[in-house]
């Protein structure tokens, strides 16, 4: 076994031989440089521009300040917070606390997501060292790869979402060896883990495995944003306080300050009556300036008309569907307006593409003309008769465009992309015809994300010599990169409430209240929105329903 700390964890520093460039004899040789070396070096020097000076850091309140303290002081503890009301403000002013006392502190949370909001709120308070953020998966198969020896499990270069257990299980072994204790204990003062509720017993462990190296750890949650329901089950709330004792704190609704006041003290006040078997009236119910419920039974362009109401241009909208095939539906109605986020393992991708493999090549022309119908608005005038038809017998369609293209006027270069794919069916000319296809006037892609990682995938595939064989494999290195570099800004978003947990959003529209009656999943899909919440619904009343996770 290496005695290598993974790169995850704190290197010592490292003393710089004399004979190495900046000291010594080679470096008294830069000070006698020729003329021209000096000229030019005086040249960059008169052209220099000075670099914009980053912003100043926010200041933090008080308040804000002394709570922070106090949690430090405090740990091991754990604070329960509502959506919204400052958990995040807390978690990030507590860690420039313990830096500022001259602590290192890692910091777990479940989504890249959460990552990036830490991360956004830690670059706002001004720190920029000594605090490491990551997802409990990925810090996990950091270790795992690291040593693999001591967690027992051969851990590939690409971490695959669906074997994060085992990640996290194997990492336990390892944290587990008294040599990767002493590293932790060395690497870090202090452990925070944010949405402690969505932990499940393999995180317990693996946290308490960590904690008993970093004692000072704390844990911050809300037990009605548990909505993950992973396979094993969650770790017991009684147990996780007994370990972490509560720490009170000051509840503030700092996601609506200054954007809707009283969205957020109506948020608040409901908290009580989320609980199974209460029966919501939207008719008879004080809603919130800003928060409108329609009754959409019968209509079936409620949600299109939701849609494309006014809202700002440079604020952002959000549809919440339940289902991932409804939020692709919905994005079809929509003329390209709104892009459907993906889910982080990215399924629809991975199904396409392990389609594609057990694909033979005279049939890609069909398998690509699917996935455009799935992935376009305006897929009308891709017809799945005649059209069709002709790519699933291995022929071309072009000549359906001779004397006038009819009712698949605009689709011509769609067309012409799957016929080149026809007449030359590789995985080169697929990826070309992918480039082509989003151009289409009568198209409007609305799966960005889903498109161009299936592309991506692809052109690996091609760099590898054209072996379809690693086309997941390639899935998974651009959802890594995902992971790390964050997706991309868009303003109008349809996704799922799974996905969106931990983000924020300046309106949401629920598409269908009556499939988020699970408390949990209603209230999460309430509390994303700064300023409106439209509610559309085919029923005035909703009774609502225990979550799967029993919290």
């Amino acid at each position: 076994m290496s005695s290598k700390p993974p790169s995850t964890l704190a290197h010592p520093a490292r003393r710089r031989p004399r004979n190495q460039p900046g000291t010594g004899t080679r470096h008294k040789a830069r000070l006698r440089r020729r003329p021209a070396q000096r000229r030019s070096s005086r040249s960059r020097l008169l052209n220099h521009r000075p670099r914009a000076r980053p912003p100043m850091p926010e200041l933090i309140s008080t308040e804000l300040a002394a709570d922070a303290a106090a949690f430090a002081v405090a740990l091991p503890a754990s604070v329960e917070m509502p959506a919204g009301a400052g958990k995040t403000h807390l978690l990030s002013a507590t860690a420039k606390h313990i830096v500022e006392c001259g602590g290192r502190v890692l910091v777990l949370t479940h989504t890249n997501a959460g990552v990036y909001a830490i991360n956004a709120r830690m670059k706002r308070f001004g720190i920029t060292t000594g605090v490491q953020v990551s997802t409990i998966t990925s810090f996990a198969y950091r270790l795992a790869r690291a040593y693999p020896d001591l967690g027992q499990l051969q851990v590939p270069k690409v971490m695959v979402p669906a074997h994060s257990k085992a990640y996290i299980d194997a990492a336990t072994r390892v944290a587990s060896s008294k040599h990767i204790q002493a590293v932790l204990a060395a690497s870090f003062t202090h452990l925070l883990v944010d949405e402690y509720q969505d932990c499940n017993e393999s995180h317990h462990a693996f946290v308490s495995t960590i904690r008993a190296a970093v004692p000072d750890t704390g844990v911050l949650g809300d037990r009605l944003q548990a909505i993950f329901g992973f396979n094993d089950r969650l770790a017991d709330w009684a147990a996780v306080v007994a370990e972490y004792p509560p720490h009170p704190t000051t509840i503030k609704p700092w996601r609506w300050s200054g954007h809707n006041d009283s969205l957020g003290g109506w948020l608040l006040a409901i908290r009580p009556l989320m609980v199974p078997g209460h029966v919501v009236n939207w008719t008879n119910i004080a809603l919130p300036a800003g928060v409108t419920f329609q009754n959409i039974a019968g209509n079936q362009q409620g949600v299109t008309q939701a849609a494309f109401a006014t809202y700002p241009a440079n604020e952002t909208v959000l549809i919440i569907a339940a289902w991932p095939n409804t939020a692709r539906t919905i994005a079809g109605n929509l003329n390209g307006t709104f892009t459907v986020m993906e889910e982080v393992a990215g399924r629809f991708m991975a199904e396409s593409l392990a389609n594609l493999v057990a694909t033979d090549p005279a049939a890609y022309a069909l398998w690509l003309f699917d996935l455009t119908k799935s992935c376009h608005c305006g897929h009308g005038v891709l017809d799945t008769v005649t059209l069709r038809n002709r790519y699933a017998n291995g022929r071309v369609a072009g000549d359906l465009l001779a004397g006038g293209s009819g009712s698949r006027a605009g689709a011509e270069a769609a067309i012409g992309a799957f016929d080149l794919v026809v007449s030359n069916p590789t995985l080169s000319n697929l990826a070309t015809a992918m480039d082509i296809i989003p151009a289409t006037p009568a198209l409007r892609l609305h799966s960005h994300e889903a498109w161009y990682d299936v592309q991506t995938s692809i052109r690996g595939a091609v760099a590898q010599g054209n072996n379809p064989e690693v086309l997941l494999e390639e899935l998974a290195k651009a959802r890594d990169v995902m992971r790390y570099a964050g997706r991309r800004e868009r303003k109008r978003i349809i996704s799922r409430t799974l996905l969106v947990k931990g983000l924020e959003y300046d309106h949401v529209i629920i598409a269908d209240v009556g499939d988020h009656a699970k408390v949990n999943d209603l209230y999460v899909a309430l509390s994303r929105a700064r300023k409106s919440i439209t509610i559309l619904g085919s029923s005035d009343t909703l009774r609502l329903q225990p979550s799967p996770n029993g919290r």
